[in-house]
């Protein structure tokens, strides 16, 4: 496994997890990077997923809906795990403190998703006592997949465009013009934003 990019100061989470932002392809969805605060704790107890029933209508709430199921990032490896995802590589690989490894497959029903993992203690902590900073939807790694993904305010990705996301968020803090999608940025603080792409194709998220 490759060396973690080591952050000069903690990272703070969206997302939920976002810094530098993760890898991705032209088209994610949405990149999630907010502010965790807690310190991971190794248990051997049962994870218990505290994820809110119903999806919030502020953006930076970081949560997200797949298929009904709200996700409130940052959470922990163990949280994200207990939803049912499969990570694709070794979890017992170790970060120092206050390190970060971004775009980490993780896989379920025929979708892939890249996510952050961050250790923010002051010791070193295996990836599945880490917290999952954010989280990456692409275009490519949902091709196989029918899950509906959706954001706050009812955002949801390959239905809704571009003057729906304004309508529901306001003017986004940054707007960058590809040849092929329209990146909006919106930011809340350091390490906490919110990234959207539609793609000029079809005009859809």
């Amino acid at each position: 496994k490759d060396e973690p990019d080591v952050t000069e100061e903690p990272v703070a989470t969206e997302e939920p997890v976002a810094t530098e932002e993760p890898v991705a392809t032209e088209e994610p969805v949405a990149t999630e990077e907010p502010v965790a605060t807690e310190e991971p704790v190794a248990t051997e107890e049962p994870v218990v997923v505290t994820t809110p029933s119903e999806l919030s209508d502020n953006l930076f709430d970081f949560q997200v809906s797949v298929d009904g199921v709200v996700y409130q990032f940052p959470m922990w490896y163990k949280e994200f795990e207990a939803l049912g995802w499969t990570y694709d590589d070794d979890p017992s690989y170790k970060l120092m403190a206050n390190e970060f490894v971004s775009a980490e497959v993780w896989k379920k029903d025929g979708m892939e998703v890249y996510t952050k993992l961050a250790n923010l203690t002051i010791n070193g902590a295996t990836l599945d006592n880490c917290i999952v900073g954010g989280i990456n939807f692409e275009e490519y790694n949902m091709k196989d997949s029918t899950a509906e993904v959706m954001l706050p305010g009812g955002i949801v990705y390959g239905v809704s465009t571009k003057d729906d996301i304004i309508a529901a968020y306001g003017e986004p803090t940054d707007v960058y013009e590809g040849s092929s999608y329209t990146k909006l940025s919106y930011e809340y603080d350091t390490y906490q934003e919110v990234t959207l792409y539609v793609n000029l194709e079809n005009g859809l998220l």
